[in-house]
């Protein structure tokens, strides 16, 4: 689904000669990809993964770089909607009120019975299964001074709090 997004987008560019917003890609893409027939929430994830993949190209058309026709070759499933974990398993929705069931491990299992994780979402290969939590902090503990926030991109890297903010260029880092 990704790729026929990508492959939409693409001609959009070739067309307009500018990227397609995900909302652009929305409306283009959205009915095409009723042919597959899962839950409509797969639909915008595809949607979603493939705007972000014709975004980065963009960018690296504009820094300089060149670059291929982008496509996704591993076959993965990402979704943010309605991630539930029953009888120590991850459900995974399939539409028409059908699901699959993924077994997890019991630290797993020990760590996202947190009650203030909250699961945001998942990503699935064939051989592995990424959770992705948040937990919101209200109140920071009584021997907390300072905190950090740590944004780790590709090509940077932002460290800081309310009074400092660090960017490092990681294209300039040499080993």
């Amino acid at each position: 689904m990704v790729n026929d997004c990508i492959r939409v987008g693409l001609k959009f560019e070739e067309e307009t000669h500018t990227t397609p917003s995900m909302k652009k890609l929305s409306i283009l893409c959205y009915n095409q990809l009723k042919k597959y027939e899962v839950h409509s929430d797969y639909r915008l994830t595809a949607i979603t993964k493939a705007a972000g993949i014709l975004s980065a190209r963009r960018k690296s058309i504009r820094r300089g770089f060149l670059t291929k026709n982008p496509y996704v070759s591993k076959p993965l499933l990402v979704s943010c909607y309605g991630v539930r974990v029953q009888n120590g398993n991850m459900r995974v929705q399939l539409g028409n009120r059908r699901f699959e069931y993924v077994p997890l491990n019991p630290y797993t299992l020990r760590v996202l019975s947190d009650a203030a994780l909250i699961l945001k979402s998942f990503t699935l290969t064939a051989t592995s299964l990424s959770i992705c939590v948040s937990k919101d902090m209200h109140a920071p503990p009584d021997n907390f001074s300072d905190s950090v926030g740590i944004d780790r991109n590709l090509s940077n890297l932002a460290v800081g709090n309310d009074d400092k903010v660090t960017f490092y260029d990681m294209t300039k880092v040499v080993e």
